[in-house]
């Protein structure tokens, strides 16, 4: 072995350029033993470490060339991004600012710092170097990302929307653009349902046509359809957020009540977070795996190996979610769960609904997917030792207080437009806004009292609440407020669920998507129809005929959580006709009968 430096720093060069990682470290750890205070070899060394996804190591190395050329703006921003990318957010900005005052003409620098600030929840003093950004760069389309979140945070999605059609026109597909146009395109009240399922169908069509050369190649083979000894059908769950999150809410009780003498259930779980539910999800199933949402192509061999029959996606509203269906990973690909629109797979085969959402007749065009409707599409799971209903305030105060716990980015101006409406009929009426830890930022809370002062409601009768610690806070937090109102066009989900569960009325408007519908469908179950409008000023009308009879109010927070237990969380009639849904797929595919929507009702399946 040679101790000529100059060698071993050519041969690391050379590594380097050809992108040989595993060569190229061990080069550099020769050319380092030899010449310790060579920062290119030292950079080279933490590029490879970073290429090869061992980011403690890339750091190490970045802070190393940060002690030899600390002035290097280049420098300061790589070991930036290594500690960006342990999450380290808070600890990469000293390196990023840095970056900035040895380079101040530089977008990237400026791109780094505003990335990291936002990261460290410094959201107000991000969106200032990430303009910088693009005045210095109008192609930076990683900034126009960073700044959707910005308007995401303060409760502006059209704006959100554009900045990432914006990226999405200077880098065409770029992951984080169509993400986030797939899932907030829903929350602009400027887009149609033609519009939300065009972006969709866009994304999903470049994800099946990259995916196009993989399907049948690299991957083994499928088995041969034939009876297994077991005769169990092989289903499996895929999901990124199978920890104490909304998708796995409403997927417990479905894993616990499945047939399991029918039924080999696996669940595919790209999560990093990691917790309780996480545990409590894994002991419901046969196999539970692990998979790095990011190694596509590894997660899809994985999921040929195991033999799966049925793949059920869980959770997809946001658009990267579903790449692993662009693969073909199984012979039966379903949409499930925690959507907005379709898939726009041409590679997902049935999505599971109800006719509410997605009426017969009115909706079939918008899907790729044939449409399997069943009865009951209800699964929440509220949490161990939650709160009963409380009194509804209005009893003590004298007054009515309205409430909104949704995700504050649906709080359009049309929306607040319409409650300022609701405000202004009732007097001394009081909203109560919480949207988890953005109602906390006090820009977040001025930039609402503004929106809503333009419509002419005093700032004084909004109350902002922010994060609560545990769901059972959630809750029981709900009951400070008499009647739950809900965003349109893209209203609530989950929070409906809930508000209804603690005894508040919701009054919704529905519009032409599923996202605005999931009001209309859980007043039908309850036969409140009276509070499902279809126009703002029916809205505001069913508001004032609510806020003004305290007896509903109160009968209803004594009444509605058993109502809702019973019409809406029927978790065993869910299963039964989920399984009986799997079954007629499996069987169509082993008659070799083509996928077509049909219906079912308890045990009964109803083919179109």
């Amino acid at each position: 072995m040679t101790d000529d430096v100059e060698t071993w720093l050519e041969m690391t060069r050379q590594h380097y350029a050809s992108s040989n990682w595993s060569d190229c470290l061990i080069a550099a750890e020769q050319s380092i033993r030899l010449d310790p205070s060579n920062a290119e070899v030292h950079l080279m060394r933490a590029s490879a470490f970073m290429a090869l996804r061992q980011f403690p190591e890339a750091a190490a190395s970045a802070q190393k060339v940060v002690v030899l050329a600390p002035d290097n703006a280049e420098v300061r921003i790589f070991h930036a991004r290594c500690l960006m990318a342990l999450k380290q957010f808070g600890d990469a900005i000293p390196s990023a600012q840095a970056a900035v005052q040895l380079a101040p003409n530089s977008a990237e620098s400026h791109l780094i710092l505003g990335a990291c600030l936002k990261r460290a929840d410094r959201v107000d003093e991000s969106e200032a170097p990430l303009s910088s950004a693009i005045k210095l760069n109008p192609n930076a389309y990683e900034a126009l990302n960073d700044l959707a979140d910005i308007h995401i945070a303060r409760g502006d999605a059209a704006s959100a929307v554009d900045c990432l059609r914006r990226s999405h026109e200077i880098k065409p597909f770029n992951l984080d653009a169509m993400s986030g146009l797939c899932f907030y395109t829903a929350f602009d009240q400027r887009a149609t349902t033609a519009d939300l399922f065009q972006i969709n169908r866009e994304w999903s069509q470049h994800l099946n046509a990259a995916a196009k050369d993989h399907v049948n190649g690299v991957y083994p083979p499928y088995t041969e359809i034939n009876p297994r000894a077991d005769k169990k059908i092989r289903i499996a769950y895929l999901a990124n957020d199978f920890f104490d999150h909304v998708t796995s809410w409403f997927l417990e009780p479905v894993l616990a009540r499945h047939n399991r003498s029918k039924f080999h259930v696996t669940c595919y779980s790209g999560a990093e977070r990691k917790d309780h539910v996480t545990a409590k999800l894994a002991s419901l199933v046969d196999v539970w795996r692990d998979i790095n949402e990011e190694d596509i192509e590894g997660t899809v061999g994985q999921i040929r190996r195991d033999n799966i029959d049925i793949l059920i996606l869980a959770s997809f509203f946001r658009g990267k979610d579903r790449r692993v269906l662009a693969y073909r990973a199984a012979p039966i690909q379903v949409g499930y769960h925690n959507r907005v629109a379709s898939t726009g797979l041409d590679t997902v085969d049935y999505i599971i609904t109800q006719d509410v959402s997605d009426p017969k007749g009115k909706v079939d065009s918008l899907y790729t997917e044939s449409l399997v409707r069943i009865t009951n599409h209800n699964t929440y799971l509220p949490p161990p030792n939650a709160p009963a209903p409380n009194a509804p305030p209005c009893l003590d105060n004298g007054f009515v207080t309205f409430g909104s716990f949704n995700n504050h980015a649906k709080i359009n101006d049309g929306v607040i437009k319409v409650w300022s409406g609701i405000l202004a009929a009732i007097p001394d009426s009081q909203l109560i806004l919480r949207s988890s830890r953005y109602f906390e930022n006090p820009t977040t809370c001025n930039l609402f009292r503004k929106r809503f002062a333009a419509f002419g409601t005093d700032p004084a009768r909004l109350t902002f609440q922010g994060f609560r610690k545990t769901r059972q806070d959630h809750l029981r937090d709900m009951g400070d407020a008499d009647i739950a109102l809900d965003p349109f066009p893209c209203s609530g989900g989950t929070t409906s669920y809930e508000s209804l569960w603690m005894g508040l009325p919701l009054v919704s408007l529905e519009t032409d998507t599923i996202m605005g519908r999931q009001g209309l469908y859980f007043l039908q179950k309850l036969d409140m129809m009276d509070l499902s409008c279809t126009t703002p000023e029916a809205y505001i009308d069913a508001a004032h005929r609510l806020a003004n009879d305290p007896a509903r109010l109160q009968r209803l927070r004594k009444t509605l959580r058993g109502a809702v237990d019973s019409n809406l969380l029927n978790y065993d009639n869910h299963v039964c006709e989920l399984e009986s849904a799997y079954e007629t797929m499996w069987r169509r595919r082993i008659d070799g009968t083509p996928h077509t929507p049909f219906d079912v009702c308890g045990d009964k399946v109803l083919e179109d």
